[in-house]
């Protein structure tokens, strides 16, 4: 019996070891790989993932707003979002629904609603970054969408320490993203106005692979001009789960907030 028991021991941590461990090294060719070929398949990864079931930790910091929890996902890509976040004490900090159509963002310590159709300007108000309703859907699934938005090959194509960097240029913007080359998923996109100043910021870590598909545990979105950031680490998740729930409810006594367009 004490034998089985070292060897449950010993398996455990192996596993453990295993799941911890950094990806193998891959030697990086922009000669073999093209930037073709790799944006197929970070695309193809991308398109792979059409839901998602998960729990983790929040954060939003700006300079005059900061908040931070646990919480509960429901997302189906690209209809819906519920997220139900919790604080210290299991305290209900807030409810967050977000469809093409319509939003609500319930806030528990103030007890009020706002509710309104969905608008570009929504987030911008709420997070003070610039994203609209495909842009956090697409976070959430630990990727961005702006690579598979551009039209033309890139300006540059070059290698950055053990990542794959793209650079695009435009009038009035610069994009940069690196890519992982073992995952085949983006780690990092860099926005900046054409004098090469850093507007945004997107950053995913912690990979993880699970039936084919690479999801991003970690997750942090910065604003550089408005000097704020949003945070998401999972410690669950459950790709293209099947049985979702988009239903919640608010206390009949909460303040409704109607919004309109600013």
């Amino acid at each position: 019996m004490r034998g089985w028991i070292v060897v449950s021991i010993v398996a455990v941590l192996a596993a453990m070891v295993f799941s911890c461990s950094p990806a193998p090294r891959v030697t990086l060719d922009t000669e073999r790989v093209t930037p073709v070929q790799l944006v197929r398949d970070v695309q193809l990864n991308h398109t792979k993932k059409t839901s998602l079931r998960a729990t983790g930790s929040i954060s939003i910091e700006s300079r005059d707003f900061s908040n931070s929890g646990n919480f509960t996902m429901s997302l189906k890509h690209p209809d819906s979002l519920l997220v139900r976040i919790r604080g210290p004490f299991g305290i209900n900090v807030g409810t967050v629904f977000l469809s093409q159509n319509d939003f609500m963002f319930y806030n528990g310590m103030a007890n009020e609603a706002i509710v309104g159709e969905t608008q570009s300007d929504i987030l911008q108000a709420f997070l003070r970054m610039d994203m609209g309703v495909n842009d956090i859907m697409d976070l959430f699934l630990g990727s961005s969408r702006a690579l598979f938005d551009e039209r033309r090959r890139p300006d540059e194509y070059t290698i950055d320490g053990d990542k794959y960097l793209l650079i695009f240029r435009s009038r009035d913007s610069i994009r940069r993203y690196w890519i992982d080359p073992y995952y085949k998923a983006i780690s990092r996109v860099v926005y900046s106005s054409d004098d090469d100043r850093p507007l945004m910021e997107e950053r995913y870590d912690r990979f993880t692979e699970t039936n084919g598909m690479v999801m991003a545990r970690s997750i942090r979105v910065i604003s550089h001009q408005e000097r704020s950031s949003f945070s998401v680490s999972y410690n669950r998740i459950d790709l293209n789960a099947s049985d979702l729930s988009f239903a919640y409810s608010i206390p009949s006594n909460a303040k409704i907030i109607e919004w309109t367009e600013q």
